[in-house]
């Protein structure tokens, strides 16, 4: 969550103007946060059907996924996420199908659970799902594509390095399974 506040004047109901911390004006309302709020009791999400074990950067794990294509033929991949020590920076997740030559048929890049909970906030044994939708357009060639996830830091476009049992990963991307084109809709 974000948390505005701002002053106003009693008498007038005017708002009065804020300023950054280096006296730059910054409108009417000073932006606080993010700040997480957790709920003790809440249930642990289940187990993804397709386990993997991948370890992006120093504390970032892929733990699996799951996979079904809706109604409209989009390809629906929840992404399980977890942390096993403080993340530092907010990274962008991409989810790429790629051919077997690496051309990127589609891709979904964003932050997590779309910026709702960023990496930076996420908390040590936390699995964090996230729900990835990689539309495809109309008339893709029929074919096999492979799925490849990882993270970047959007401001570099430096992705963090991606290892399997300690053995670092082509392009630092964690190839999933494969796609075979066309697919048929799941409930």
């Amino acid at each position: 969550y974000w948390l505005q506040t701002g002053f106003y004047d009693s008498r007038t109901l005017e708002r009065l103007p804020a300023f950054s911390p280096d006296g730059q004006p910054a409108g009417d309302r000073i932006l606080l946060g993010p700040i997480k709020i957790v709920s003790p009791s809440s249930p642990p999400p289940p187990a993804p059907r397709h386990p993997v074990v991948a370890r992006l950067g120093e504390h970032v794990l892929l733990l699996g996924y799951d996979l079904h294509v809706s109604a409209s033929g989009a390809l629906i991949v929840d992404l399980y996420w977890s942390a096993d020590g403080p993340v530092e920076e907010d990274y962008t997740v991409f989810l790429h199908l790629a051919d077997r030559f690496g051309r990127v048929l589609a891709q979904h890049d964003g932050q997590p659970l779309g910026g709702a909970n960023p990496t930076s906030l996420w908390l040590p044994g936390e699995v964090v799902v996230d729900r990835r939708e990689v539309a495809l357009a109309p008339g893709a060639p029929a074919g096999t594509y492979r799925l490849l996830v990882g993270m970047y830091d959007l401001d570099t476009g430096q992705r963090l390095a991606a290892f399997q049992q300690e053995q670092r990963l082509d392009r630092d991307q964690v190839p999933l399974q494969a796609v075979v084109l066309p697919m048929e809709a799941t409930p």
